[in-house]
């Protein structure tokens, strides 16, 4: 029991540290001459069809730490309201067991509004760009990411020279309704069982009176 729980410990410290490694090492890499954020599109799809004003359930995955799942309500970009599924609604997929693990281990993670998974796809999107330029399959300037996670894995192969070990690669897909990051997934190149998904499962628009 104590290894297993070392061993959840560490994968909500690399947890943290993948997601931070992803905002902080764009800032320091060359970035490549781009006209604009890669979401840009899709945030202008957000602005028009979206709202300020919002109730979704985001899910994080990062195994073996189990299922993160947030009901969060948002207002101007703050989270006014939030909920642990497994703990206030528990469900066959979020089982109550999940509940005091959660609550002891990871409490603090897998918070994110939806301005926040803008901000996290643009800058992994950016981090893939850059790492891939050097790979001579995906060094087009034409290159605008990934948005499957078999784009991902055919890139870890074909890329394998050209990669360094703890080297973030990450694949979003916007929803096309709505335009927000539906999923969103970072792998870690050479540490296994590094990868983690961020996933909006539901979102719902809050008309304010």
């Amino acid at each position: 029991m104590l290894r297993f729980r070392r061993r959840i410990l560490l994968t909500f410290v690399l947890l943290i540290v993948i997601t931070s490694a992803v905002l902080l090492r764009s800032t320091t890499l060359p970035p490549p001459i781009m006209p604009e954020p890669f979401s840009t599109d899709y945030r202008a799809l957000w602005d028009v069809r979206g709202s300020t004003h919002y109730r979704i359930i985001v899910e994080t995955i990062a195994p073996p730490v189990p299922p993160l799942g947030w009901e969060l309500t948002v207002r101007d970009g703050e989270i006014i309201d939030r909920s642990i599924i497994a703990c206030d609604n528990p469900s066959e997929e979020y089982p109550e067991r999940l509940c005091e693990p959660i609550q002891t281990y990871y409490q603090g993670s897998g918070l994110y509004t939806l301005e926040e998974l803008f901000e996290i796809a643009d800058a992994c999107t950016l981090e893939t760009q850059v790492l891939l330029n050097q790979c001579p399959a995906y060094s087009s300037s034409e290159f605008r990411g990934f948005s499957t996670t078999d784009e991902l894995f055919d890139a870890e192969d074909v890329c394998e020279d050209y990669l360094q070990s703890w080297d973030s690669l990450c694949a979003v897909e916007y929803d096309p309704t709505y335009g927000y990051p539906r999923d969103t997934t970072i792998l870690v190149y050479g540490v296994l069982d590094a990868g983690t998904t961020i996933r909006v499962k539901e979102v719902e628009i809050i008309e304010d009176e």
